[in-house]
């Protein structure tokens, strides 16, 4: 049995609900056990007894947030040199960027000795104003759909156990030589996105190769 840890951290729902489509897509995998952790309670232990990792935090003043960068000050020198090969992706919700958030958990993840899967998914809510920033949050089910996906996708390679992910653009489906293991999100599709400009659009998906 493969495990795959989620570690989140939401002050407004958004990651949350980011890292719960990861988490839905992944437990499709009946041979993969899915440890969806809020940061304060993920420890080194967790960290060390996991096969793969989806980080996903909020960006916070062009930063990941303070409790996202504890859990990795309490995980990073128990974890060094002992997790090295080991496959991650990123999850941010932003407000208008998140290029910086996403850097950070890199720097870590490159000191870690972990393999990024694919570029960083980042979903930018538009909220500017102390009143929106500090609202509830709402994701788009296209946004979710590509986090559902990852998840599918990042289970399946930790079950086949090779994995190599590109990002393809223009495509509402991940896609693999060994169809068997595999599921396309069954998540309904709109037409609202809020993803960042930086990726284009929603469009921008994971393609998997699996061997």
């Amino acid at each position: 049995m493969k495990t795959l840890l989620i570690v989140f951290q939401s002050l407004t729902g958004g990651t949350r609900q980011m890292a719960e489509a990861a988490a839905q897509g992944a437990q499709a995998q009946s041979e993969v056990s899915v440890r969806l952790l809020p940061a304060v309670q993920a420890q080194p232990e967790d960290v060390l007894a996991a096969d793969g990792y989806i980080f996903a935090t909020p960006e916070t003043l062009a930063a990941i947030s303070g409790l996202m960068k504890d859990f990795f000050d309490r995980t990073y020198y128990p974890a060094l040199e002992r997790i090295k090969g080991r496959p991650y992706a990123i999850l941010i919700c932003a407000g208008s960027d998140g290029q910086n958030a996403a850097r950070q958990i890199e720097r870590i993840a490159t000191g870690w000795r972990l393999r990024a899967i694919t570029e960083p998914i980042i979903v930018c809510t538009h909220a500017q104003t102390p009143e929106a920033i500090f609202a509830p949050k709402v994701i788009g089910s296209d946004d979710l759909g590509r986090c559902e996906e990852l998840g599918v996708a990042l289970a399946a390679g930790l079950v086949i156990g090779t994995l190599r992910v590109g990002l393809m653009q223009g495509s509402t489906g991940v896609h693999t030589t060994n169809p068997g293991p595999i599921r396309r999100s069954t998540r309904p599709q709109s037409r609202e996105t809020h993803g960042c400009p930086a990726q284009g659009s929603a469009s921008g998906l994971v393609r998997a190769w699996f061997s």
